[in-house]
């Protein structure tokens, strides 16, 4: 008694080409070839119906490459295609059908043959039937309007959702399902072209993840809409590729919407088919031989956390703000993981939790370290998407889609938890971060009478951090600048209503009042003078120089008492000092490039924890 074989979905290849949805369409696998040798993997399939042949199968999900590779496809293979796209490629006009799910019926070495329609005999396992009376198939829609209205409008929303995977410029006709997994904040820019704002936001489906930018318009009509970890169907948007300059996903390309782009957020029943974030995580112990500039995700216990410090940034001159703390896994291996800035000073964390981070920068500075956000001793923290950097040792920071997940639902973190509680604890660890007093002198205190000429380079400035008192402000702190074209140049009086600027070569009846304020500090080992430049010694003085100038004009009495304002006060000083040469002599030349107010209890704390280190 012959087999019997499975009966393929006649004609059905007709109808799928001029887009009218077949409902699981059974095919026949005649031939499949490896379209690409690097990420993202391409196979293209040629299939048949019994009558018709099609060239133009191409699947790209990881999982169906894995099953590929296991050889489940062969040749002679007949398949049921549970889910699929048809893409428009209009460059080479041609139709292109991605296929996102699809079962065996029958192996190919069961059959051993190409089948035609007369030698399928048996069912037909395909829920379509078709009209072959009329000159176009056309699909039986009834088994749709049977099904309740909500399956109905879920299976209409599912018709033409292809995978992100699929997704390149040559496509169209896409239109994908994904989660939210992070959300940039507005930014707003200016050039010669004009202004606007932008923001961007990542998302991921079981296939992958791809960066979606807006601008302008279309960042001010979604930003209000797209939420982390939420669910939308997103259309119509310009495909390109992607740069990687501003984007670390792994993914060539990357999507800008555009006037006609439509973002619909998934009901209840849809989101839950979206998974919420998968990790790649690697072990502490294994971040030496992780490429330099690269992501990373890690899963780790927090074993101590420093205090917030600002420092102000050499090479723009603005304030940072960070905070170190101290991951250990059960590789008993510890790495310094960095926070900046908000994430620094507005991040809560309990002991003993568990934190997931996506999207944290690798780096190498006094050791292997990350960086991202703040947290507080003995929870176990996730990082998702560090970046790998290399100065001084490995580094790990934050980029603008880092997210972070506490005591996530994953088996890592029961058993981080259990070994941290069962001897985690107590293990002496390797660290692949040097200590701050090993070179990280962001963080590094002094006193006064130790900034001298045997701890200050002669070239480049030295930074320290000082806690001193205002003991004297100068009395002549204004000047004149130029202005013209951001000129900090002093001007010279022409005597004749006009300033000449040396540096600028003009002469102008305009100017701008400057500060350069000499303070004298001490601290219970010395005394010392440091420079502060304008926006700081505004902020020191409370007063703008425009302000301060009409005092000294107007109220001399007035004029020398805002001078004072900042005199016995404590503050923390951010110093950078050099040795300056002058007439055969040299000294010692600081500048305060921050200031904050002294933190009483954050103050005890530190010396607390100074003692400690001292007595241990």
């Amino acid at each position: 008694m012959s087999a019997i074989l499975p009966k393929l979905s006649d004609g059905s290849l007709s109808q799928m080409l001029a887009d009218q949805r077949v409902d699981r369409p059974v095919l026949q696998i005649l031939v499949y070839k490896q379209m690409t040798q690097s990420e993202p993997i391409k196979y293209r399939f040629q299939m048949t119906d019994g009558t018709e042949v099609c060239s133009n199968f191409i699947v790209i999900l990881p999982e169906l490459i894995q099953r590929i590779s296991r050889g489940e496809f062969e040749k002679f293979t007949v398949v049921e295609l549970t889910a699929y796209t048809l893409n428009i490629n209009k460059q080479m006009e041609r139709q292109i059908i991605i296929v996102s799910d699809m079962s065996v019926v029958m192996s190919g070495s069961k059959i051993g043959r190409r089948l035609d329609k007369s030698e399928s005999n048996g069912p037909l396992l395909t829920n379509v039937s078709l009209n072959t009376n009329a000159n176009r198939i056309e699909a039986n829609v009834s088994v749709v309007t049977t099904t309740p209205s909500s399956m109905a409008s879920r299976a209409a929303n599912q018709q033409n959702v292809c995978p992100i995977s699929a997704i390149t410029p040559y496509f169209n006709a896409w239109r994908i399902k994904a989660r939210v997994t992070s959300k940039s904040n507005k930014r707003h820019w200016s050039n010669a072209k004009g202004e606007g704002s932008v923001f961007s936001f990542d998302c991921m489906d079981d296939s992958t993840e791809i960066r979606v930018n807006a601008f302008t318009k279309e960042c001010e009509k979604f930003y209000d809409m797209i939420e982390t970890n939420k669910v939308y169907y997103i259309t119509k948007g310009t495909v390109k590729t992607a740069n990687k300059k501003f984007s670390n996903l792994v993914n060539d390309y990357e999507i800008t919407l555009n006037s006609d782009s439509l973002v619909e957020e998934c009901s209840e029943m849809e989101v839950m088919e979206v998974p919420k974030m998968r990790y790649r995580f690697v072990q502490i112990k294994d971040l030496p031989a992780v490429g330099l500039q690269s992501c990373v995700d890690l899963i780790a216990i927090v074993k101590s956390v420093e205090e917030c410090n600002a420092f102000t940034s050499k090479k723009t001159n603005k304030e940072l703000k960070k905070r170190d703390i101290i991951l250990v896994d059960n590789t008993s291996y510890e790495v310094r993981f960095t926070l900046w800035n908000e994430g620094a000073e507005q991040f809560d964390c309990e002991p003993n939790r568990v934190i997931a981070v996506k999207n944290a920068l690798v780096g190498d500075f006094n050791g292997r370290t990350l960086s991202a956000f703040d947290c507080e001793p003995n929870r176990v923290i996730a990082v998702k998407n560090a970046l790998v950097g290399d100065f001084n040792g490995r580094t790990l920071s934050a980029v603008s889609n880092t997210t972070f997940q506490l005591d996530p639902d994953i088996p890592e973190t029961n058993i981080l938890k259990e070994w941290y509680e069962r001897e985690g604890n107590s293990v002496t660890t390797n660290s692949l971060s040097k200590s701050g007093s090993e070179g990280n002198r962001d963080t590094e205190w002094k006193f006064l009478s130790q900034i001298n000429e045997q701890t200050v380079g002669n070239d480049n400035r030295t930074y320290f951090n000082v806690r001193a008192r205002v003991v004297q402000t100068g009395r002549q702190p204004l000047y004149k600048a130029c202005g013209q074209n951001g000129c900090l140049k002093k001007v010279r009086d022409n005597n004749n209503g006009f300033y000449h600027c040396d540096k600028c070569q003009t002469d102008s009846s305009q100017f701008e009042w400057r500060l350069i304020l000499s303070v004298a500090i001490s601290d219970c080992t010395g005394e010392g003078w440091v420079t502060i430049f304008q926006e700081q010694a505004e902020k020191i003085l409370g007063i703008s120089a425009k302000e301060l100038s009409e005092l000294q004009e107007n109220n001399p009495q007035e004029f020398l008492k805002a001078l004072t304002v900042a005199e016995f006060k404590q503050y923390v000083f951010r110093i950078g000092s050099k040795i300056e040469h002058y007439m055969d002599e040299s000294r010692v030349k600081s500048v305060a490039f921050n200031f904050t107010p002294v933190d009483a209890i954050k103050h005890s704390k530190q010396l607390i924890k100074n003692i400690n280190e001292w007595t241990n």
